[in-house]
């Protein structure tokens, strides 16, 4: 059986993946119209008084009190090509600022699907792992992907797109990476120019990992990055991920990262996935998770709740006073009718958010409720898989989940 949860991701994976090669980007649709099956008034969040600080944040940044707001947000196949979470996150920067990109991964050193707003190239060889499979010698942090080159001589590009009406530009790169004895260093250079090479101005070191920053003298779009060996240094170092800031600017950085496949405790068994989050100071935490759950025929809603408990409880540990939105799973199906185990997962999630104080936005109910996959798919906003959404789709999520948001916001600080 453990097989058949394990092919079962693959092939989560597999579909992600062949979506983005037939079609990388999810574009943005200013002016979508709103299908009447939608149920709006269940467009809300629930618990949002525990979003009160994160509020406040946002109008603190308004005020320019604040120069700052981190969100995190982290998942499965939705958030890594990043369908309805760059709508948010953009939409957001419009109204309160665009502080960067956010957290980054080259996708492309894992030879998996992109997100539309940036990329990644290489021609050098790497081995890479996610945090679906466990292992001591190649481990994960913040993103849940790894990559290591296999080679000294290696370099790979990474660069931002236009997106949603935001420019992503950036000047300031910080590197989450390995900290071993005898690892090679990290430059940076601006493409396409390549004149200049840039070493890190800051460096933050832990016991198995460091964070590097560097310092780019003005907003570029793109930069390589390539090892560099001083003497006695010939290991190239591993690769968790990335934050691209623009810090001449004041706003939302929101980061991002998506596993294809993952569950809830692929990131809890992630090595280093809790204190390298806690490096980006969040005000607040999404997990948008379950959908692989939904498919695991042994899940056990017990384990479910701990693992719950367990990654709130880790997070907050390491981050006082941050706040947790968890969005349930859409509705999806298989053979012929809605997985029966959805009902439990989203109840559970209820119940939890109650004995942790957290909030829950319910995607499902506000996209029709129980069985509302076979109308979204109808109106062209599902895939045929009835799992994932299509461009048009995760838009339309993107943008019900900033009005619940908005609501939230005037019912529980505006007042």
């Amino acid at each position: 059986m453990k097989n058949i949860i394990l092919f079962f991701c693959l092939l989560c994976s597999l579909i992600a993946k062949s979506q983005d090669d037939s079609s990388s980007n999810y574009p943005y649709q200013n002016k979508i119209t709103k299908p009447d099956f939608l149920n709006s008034s269940a467009n809300s969040i629930f618990n949002s008084k525990s979003l009160k600080p994160f509020f406040l944040s946002l109008k603190r940044v308004s005020n320019m009190e604040e120069n700052l707001v981190s969100i995190v947000h982290f998942g499965d196949s939705h958030i890594q090509a990043d369908g309805f979470s760059g709508i948010v996150r953009t939409e957001l920067q419009k109204k309160y600022g665009n502080a960067g990109r956010g957290l980054v991964f080259p996708y492309k050193l894992a030879k998996t699907n992109h997100p539309s707003d940036f990329f990644s190239k290489t021609n050098s060889n790497f081995i890479y792992r996610n945090n679906l499979r466990y292992s001591v010698d190649f481990p994960t942090g913040l993103t849940g992907y790894t990559a290591k080159a296999k080679d000294q001589d290696f370099s790979f590009q990474i660069g931002t797109r236009f997106y949603n009406e935001v420019e992503n530009s950036f000047n300031k790169l910080q590197i989450f990476q390995s900290n071993e004895k005898n690892q090679m260093n990290l430059v940076v250079k601006i493409q396409p120019e390549d004149s200049i090479i840039f070493l890190p101005t800051h460096e933050t070191n832990f016991k198995q990992w460091k964070k590097i920053s560097f310092e780019l003298e003005e907003p570029v779009q793109k930069i390589s990055i390539q090892g560099f060996s001083k003497k006695n240094q010939s290991i190239p170092p591993l690769i968790y991920g990335m934050v691209l800031e623009n810090n001449e600017s004041s706003g939302i950085l929101y980061h991002t990262a998506g596993v294809n496949g993952a569950q809830l405790i692929h990131f809890n068994k992630s090595d280093f996935f809790v204190e390298q989050t806690a490096a980006l100071n969040p005000q607040l935490i999404i997990i948008s998770l379950g959908t692989n759950e939904v498919f695991n025929d042994l899940l056990d809603t017990l384990s479910w709740a701990k693992n719950i408990e367990t990654l709130v409880n880790n997070l907050r540990e390491q981050i006082p006073g941050v706040c947790f939105l968890f969005t349930t799973p859409p509705d999806s199906w298989k053979g012929g009718a809605p997985r029966p185990l959805l009902d439990p997962i989203i109840r559970t999630l209820y119940r939890k958010a109650e004995e942790l104080d957290f909030a829950v936005w319910d995607f499902r109910e506000a996209m029709g409720g129980k069985g509302a996959m076979k109308t979204w798919i109808r109106a062209n906003l599902s895939q045929n898989d009835l799992v994932h959404l299509t461009p048009t789709g995760y838009n339309l999520q993107g943008i019900l989940l900033i009005e619940a948001l908005e609501k939230a916001q005037k019912e529980e600080y505006d007042h």
